[in-house]
């Protein structure tokens, strides 16, 4: 132990560094002599902080390596550590969103049910409330049979037939009584048909039976029997929009115009026969055709189109049409043709507000005699009285003119004969020229005594339709009137009782 700090006292003196070493001699005999008289002397052996000092000093890159090992070690593990946590928090958050969303789901199913079960409620309520109103509305049109007053009879079976209840069956007695009566030989609104369009040609065929519809959805044009509500046939669909259609005098011939104007053979109605259709390379318009007509004997056919022109064209061998002229005087769209009795003249109105009168008696060489002028809107429809003298004009100014043609070079001022509430779409004349019909937006169709239509003329008034009257026309008998509407229905009246 003693020799130990006698060997500490040498490696004092002689120690390297100056700090360690004893700083005088007197500092070194002083130590000498505590070790001599046995007392602890100053020299130890080097502390663990100095001879980690002295470690670090002399091994200095090592360590630096190994400090950065360890401090990526300990950022590596922080890093994974905190990863794990936010692993764990993710997981947990998705499990709880995923909660939440089964419990929105199981909730908004609850709350379908609930309205799908409300919405049965109510239609049932609703069916409920028709079905009573039926049965009022059937009481009511009872009571007016037993009175003998078949209009307002039949005005109540409507309404009742109406609510589109299995309960309609309670309505056959009326239905038998109204049939035997004056107002079904001379009914108003007598017929409906459900075509799904507006487009309609007819009524044609022994004794005006037969119809023609357009159904909007697929182009197809379906041939009824209307009076017993029945389909003979159907024309598949073109490919195009059709906007109109018309059927000649003789009943044999189909017109529908779209793109081009399409002809059919429908002598037989139960087998309609496709013609060759009047094409852009037969000469045909540039625009979609808005109105087509025939002439009275059928041999010739008028389209007037979107492109502002009237084409005439000759239809007498219908396996090979002929364009015979084309008629470009209009500002606007052509939106009405219509031919003279004679088929020597031919009108056309538009959207431009102006009527135009051709001499066509020269088929190959149309003559213009003069433009009528007076609308304040567009004039969508023409008709010719079939004596040839008056000319009728509907337009969106809401009114019906009549234009007096003794002298077509030199028109006299129109009469306006009607007004309605809304536009007026649609003119035609019975083919005895007895009666004048006017169709208008305001869903309603006026029956004038063309005779005397400015005055007391007034026949009839025939409503019932839920949108505008696009067009009426009449049967080449004359005893059935058709028109159609926006409400994809066309209506059919007996009208030989007026």
């Amino acid at each position: 132990m003693l020799r130990g700090d006698l060997d500490w006292i040498v490696m004092k003196a002689l120690e390297k560094d100056r700090d360690r070493r004893y700083e005088t001699a007197d500092a070194l005999a002083h130590d000498v002599d505590r070790f001599l008289e046995g007392e602890m002397v100053e020299a130890r052996p080097p502390s663990l902080v100095y001879r980690s000092r002295k470690f670090a000093r002399k091994h200095r890159g090592f360590l630096g390596t190994i400090t950065v090992v360890v401090l990526a070690l300990t950022v590596g593990t922080a890093v994974s550590v905190w990863q794990a946590v936010e692993a764990n928090r993710a997981r947990g958050s998705e499990t709880a969103q995923r909660v939440i969303a089964e419990e929105q789901e199981a909730l908004a199913t609850e709350y379908a049910e609930q309205m799908a079960a409300k919405a049965a409620e109510a239609e049932k309520n609703l069916l409920d409330a028709n079905y009573n109103l039926a049965l009022v509305f059937e009481g009511k049109a009872t009571n007016a049979l037993e009175k003998n007053l078949y209009g307002e009879a039949w005005l109540y079976t409507l309404a009742a037939l109406n609510r589109r209840l299995p309960g309609e069956r309670m309505l056959q007695r009326s239905m038998e009584r109204l049939s035997d009566s004056d107002l079904c030989r001379s009914a108003l609104g007598s017929s409906i048909i459900r075509s799904e369009g507006r487009v309609f040609a007819g009524p044609f065929g022994p004794g005006d039976r037969y119809l023609a519809t357009l159904t909007d959805s697929d182009h197809t044009i379906t041939l009824w029997d209307w009076d017993a509500h029945r389909k003979l046939s159907t024309i598949p669909g073109t490919g195009e929009s059709i906007w109109c259609m018309a059927v000649s005098r003789d009943g044999r011939t189909l017109a529908a115009g779209g793109g081009s104007v399409f002809l059919w053979d429908v002598s037989d109605i139960t087998n309609p026969r496709a013609l060759v259709p009047l094409t852009a390379d037969r000469g045909g318009h540039e625009g979609e055709i808005s109105c087509i007509a025939f002439s009275s004997d059928g041999r010739r056919l008028a389209s007037g189109s979107q492109d502002r022109t009237v084409r005439l064209w000759d239809i007498a061998d219908r396996t090979g049409p002929a364009r015979l002229a084309t008629l470009a005087s209009h500002d606007d769209l052509v939106a009405g043709v219509a031919f003279g009795a004679d088929g020597t003249m031919l009108a056309s109105a538009s959207f431009d507000r102006a009527v135009r009168l051709w001499n066509i008696g020269d088929a190959g060489n149309p003559e213009a005699l003069g433009t009528l002028s007076g609308h304040q809107d567009a004039v969508t429809s023409v008709a010719f009285s079939p004596d040839g003298k008056t000319l009728a004009s509907a337009s969106w100014d809401h009114t019906v003119r009549l234009w007096n043609l003794s002298d077509p070079r030199d028109v006299e001022e129109s009469s306006v004969v009607t007004t309605f509430e809304d536009r007026a779409w649609s003119v035609a004349y019975s083919p005895d020229g007895r009666i004048l019909a006017c169709g208008s937006a305001d869903r309603t169709v006026r029956l004038l005594d063309a005779g005397n239509p400015a005055t007391s003329g007034h026949l009839a008034t025939l409503s019932g339709h839920r949108d505008g009257v696009s067009d009426v026309r009449f049967g080449t008998e004359g005893r059935i009137v058709a028109f159609g509407s926006w409400d994809q229905t066309i209506r059919l009246a007996n009208v030989s009782g007026l």
